[in-house]
């Protein structure tokens, strides 16, 4: 008889200790009855390891442990996947899943029975902790599903499923970090799977029974997760889809599918409350929640069912610590905060900074005022040396009496760095050194002048950057360093509104910015070739404005955000056309751009890949045909905006804001970098 394939029992867990100390000796006793090799693998996704001396109580190889800290049961799912590389099947359970007789044994010999297929999925009872109220029963939002054993199904959840790795691993598959958080990254599993021929079938025998415990025996939370399940039906359908039709067809599928829950939950609803069915009003509420969840889902709001709060930094003495934040001379946050009330700026202060006042006192550089002599002064100094020293100089104390410096460019942190080093104070304020343009300059610079960047860069307690590119250059550059990516993140343009800007009936190309890595002469050409469409070039840049447009191509500055809201609402396609970099120039429009639910053409320059996978067409740099060919395939198939696509990427000013608060925690607590600073995922 041939040998059985080894298996792998992969139980995730969070900050859950009880449950797992219970589990474990059932699972021990199922591999040690299963005739072959198995084991049980454990993923501990809490950050502070909680389960770490649960699991080391079990002696021997029996049970194994991992500590995956990035948030998200995608992450410790993934984990899980790469932990067990000795075997042949993996089993997921939940921690709060108890296995019945036989149930490992019975996955197994189900797997058997079906050569080829992917995976096999076993039923979920529920047990109560106490009875739950006859609305929740009536209401069967515990009810699941039991099906003939050898049934085919097309969605599966990793409460109870045996996975063929040799299978999965040839397909390519893992669980998308996108929907972490969120739930979901199980039903897209099941989507990429049969996209590529993977199948499951069913294990009527291979019963496990859900401990529920009682915070869930509510019917805020049972409503909340009906909520839950439609929001991540109709973003993960949406995930699936190639091209703007195809995500335009199933957006109004879903629309109506939503739409006719929510209208029969409410007839179900009122019939209930008419007849006096208990079964009806219950059904029919979770009837509403689910196509609720749905309607949500197709505009763009993403329910987080997972969220876990950024920490907060552990103070042991009286006052949270203090956050120096250094900007540019011209980003006064009294004047920035007029100009957002004037309506011409996104933000209340520069970056969306503000937001991270839930966990520190902020404290911001001014731009104190100066008469002609002395801003002649001050920017003789800032030419000379690339960066505003003597703007760093008037803020000094801000700087010394704060806990830690931020900072957003090069321009401000190198300011910093140098005037510490003039100070030559006993203690010193820890620098956040955040650099944007100085790896694409690097190698143009004076040799005084990048001896003189190297060294205040070593001062740094931490160099940030928004791209990997940027990162491995740095590294490269200055060696013996900290140097982390972090995902930029932007306000969101969704739920603006603007007057409409291309009334004509002709399709409009957006293209905005001001950066100097704008690859404007192959936009124009790309406006030359296309005089059928109209191009609307949103930039100050002289090299822009200096070109010689067609006619179809109106090239202006915008000057508040209503008049940007109009043209991200009228553009058939955003295009970013880009020249080689370092930095992922053109990422601010590119998340505008998703949080509007705008199609993108992108050139592929810079990192700016990671910000836009999955939702844009990158174009070869320097190549005008290419760039042509894109627009016109986008604006062939052009549809109405998409939702908010930024959220998923955790490219939200939220997203952004909790970076900084998670490297600012560990920096001041000396605790290792988390991994959730340098995930293109929701921080969370």
């Amino acid at each position: 008889m041939p040998s059985r394939p080894t298996v792998a029992i992969a139980v995730l867990t969070f900050r859950r200790p009880e449950d797992i100390e219970a589990s474990l000796p059932r699972l021990v006793a199922q591999a040690a009855s299963y005739p072959g090799h198995a084991y049980v693998q454990v993923i501990d996704n809490d950050p502070s390891a909680s389960a770490r001396d649960v699991v080391g109580s079990f002696p021997g190889d029996d049970v194994r442990y991992a500590h995956e800290p990035t948030p998200g049961i995608a992450a410790a799912r993934n984990r899980a996947l790469a932990e067990v590389d000795d075997a042949d099947l993996l089993v997921f359970i939940d921690d709060d899943e108890r296995p019945g007789d036989g149930w490992l044994d019975a996955l197994v010999r189900t797997y058997e029975d079906h050569p080829g297929v992917l995976g096999v999925v076993g039923p979920v009872v529920s047990e109560f902790a106490h009875a739950p109220e006859p609305w929740i029963l009536a209401g069967r939002f515990f009810t699941r599903r039991r099906l003939p054993t050898g049934t085919v199904v097309d969605v599966v959840a990793t409460n109870n499923l045996l996975l063929d790795l040799r299978l999965l691993r040839s397909l390519g598959l893992a669980f998308d970090n996108r929907f972490g958080l969120t739930g979901g990254s199980d039903t897209l599993f099941s989507h990429d799977a049969r996209l590529q021929g993977g199948r499951f079938v069913w294990c009527d025998e291979a019963l496990v029974t859900d401990v529920v415990p009682p915070e869930r025996l509510t019917r805020d939370w049972v409503v909340r997760r009906s909520y839950r399940s439609g929001n991540s039906w109709s973003r993960t359908n949406l995930a699936v889809c190639v091209g703007p039709g195809a995500r335009l067809r199933q957006r109004a599928s879903l629309l109506a599918q939503g739409t006719v829950r929510v209208a029969g939950g409410a007839l179900r609803w009122t019939a209930g409350r008419l007849t006096g069915s208990l079964s009806q009003r219950a059904q029919g509420t979770r009837n509403i929640a689910r196509g609720s969840g749905m309607v949500a889902g197709i505009l763009g709001h993403r329910y987080s069912e997972y969220a876990r709060e950024v920490p907060q930094v552990s103070e042991p003495s009286l006052a949270r610590p203090r956050v120096a934040v250094v900007l540019g001379h011209a980003q006064d946050p009294e004047e920035w905060r007029r100009r957002h009330e004037a309506g011409l700026a996104w933000d209340v202060t520069p970056y969306g900074y503000e937001k991270a006042q839930r966990w520190f006192d902020m404290a911001w550089a001014r731009s104190h005022p100066e008469g002609r002599l002395g801003r002649r002064l001050r920017e003789a100094f800032r030419q000379r040396l690339g960066f505003d020293l003597v703007h760093a100089f008037r803020n000094r104390r801000l700087v010394a009496d704060s806990d830690v410096v931020w900072t957003h460019t090069e321009r401000e942190h190198l300011a910093v760095l140098a005037v510490q080093r003039l100070e030559r104070k006993s203690r010193r304020t820890p620098v956040i050194a955040q650099t944007v343009w100085l790896w694409d300059e690097w190698a143009d610079l004076p040799a005084w002048r990048r001896r003189l960047y190297a060294s205040l860069l070593r001062g740094a307690e931490v160099e940030l950057v928004h791209s990997r590119c940027n990162r491995e250059i740095s590294r490269r550059r200055v060696t013996g360093r900290e140097v982390l990516l972090v995902p930029f993140g932007s306000a969101s343009v969704a739920g603006e509104t603007g007057a409409e800007v291309a009334p004509s009936g002709r399709s409009l190309v957006l293209s905005i910015g001001n950066d100097r890595h704008r690859d404007w002469e192959a936009l124009r050409e790309a406006a030359r070739s296309l005089p059928e469409v109209d191009f609307a070039v949103a930039t100050r840049s002289p090299r822009a404005t200096g070109l010689d447009w067609p006619a179809n191509a109106t090239v202006a500055p915008v000057t508040n955000v209503r008049d940007l809201a109009a043209l991200y609402s009228s553009a058939a396609v955003v295009a970013v056309p880009l020249l080689d970099n370092a930095h992922a120039s053109g990422a601010t429009v590119c998340i505008e751009a998703l949080s509007a639910g705008r199609p993108l053409v992108v050139s592929d320059a810079g990192g700016i890949a990671d910000y836009v996978e999955g939702e844009a067409t990158l174009v070869p740099v320097g190549e005008p045909d290419a760039l042509t060919k894109a627009i016109i395939d986008a604006v062939s198939e052009q549809s109405d905006a998409a939702g908010d696509r930024s959220a998923d990427r955790g490219l939200t000013q939220d997203d952004y804001v909790g970076r900084y608060v998670l490297v600012t925690r560990c920096l001041l607590e000396g605790a290792p970098w988390d991994p959730r600073i340098s995930a293109f995922a929701p921080v969370g």
